[in-house]
């Protein structure tokens, strides 16, 4: 408040009021200085002149949005499987904390980056190829392939992905889940081992 009042040339102050019924309200000061007389001195006193504007409902709107954001992030952790979402340009947006373990990364290390900087280039050619067609068709994308891993070997995954888009139907990226199958496909290709041992003898 002192640093407004002493100097208030574009500078804007919002506070929070507690209003009645233990309603809380938002407003905007804006101000400027304006010279005036002083009565009995010749020289003229600075005067305030404030703007103040009810701003609850936009701070309402803008705690809902925290709110959902902060509900989504918690949701997004609690899922077990590796999630991540792209850009329209196809570099990573953000993951959850599953993703990063199952790489053996932090997001930080990948945030902003394409496939073709985090993975070796067939299955990056592989990743990047079914993105754009994703992007084209808008369907839901449901297919086998593999992803290396945190201790560098190379996992069977399904991948389940899907675009986002905004208010007016714009494709914003893709959002996809990786489950991995790897230890299921092992176990059943020992069985059809053993059911061909089994024949032969």
């Amino acid at each position: 408040f002192n640093a407004f009042f002493k100097n208030p040339a574009n500078k804007t102050i919002e506070i929070r009021l507690d209003g009645p019924d233990r309603l809380t309200l938002y407003a905007k000061i804006e101000g400027r200085l304006i010279q005036s007389g002083d009565g009995d001195s010749k020289k003229p006193a600075p005067r305030l002149l404030l703007n103040v504007t009810d701003i609850t409902e936009i701070k309402q709107v803008e705690n809902k949005l925290k709110d959902v954001e902060i509900f989504q992030r918690d949701l997004l952790e609690t899922i077990p499987i590796p999630v991540f979402y792209k850009d329209a340009n196809g570099r990573y947006l953000d993951c959850n904390h599953a993703f990063e373990k199952f790489l053996g990364t932090s997001k930080e290390d990948f945030i902003g980056k394409t496939v073709f900087e985090i993975n070796p280039t067939k299955l990056a050619e592989e990743y990047h190829r079914n993105d754009l067609d994703l992007m084209k068709t808008r369907q839901i994308q449901q297919y086998e392939s593999q992803v290396k891993s945190a201790s560098g070997e190379l996992r069977d995954v399904i991948f389940h992905k899907s675009v986002f888009v905004d208010a007016a139907d714009n494709v914003l990226g893709l959002i996809g889940g990786i489950l991995d199958i790897t230890d299921r496909k092992r176990a059943e290709q020992k069985k059809n081992e053993l059911i061909s041992d089994l024949e032969k003898a």
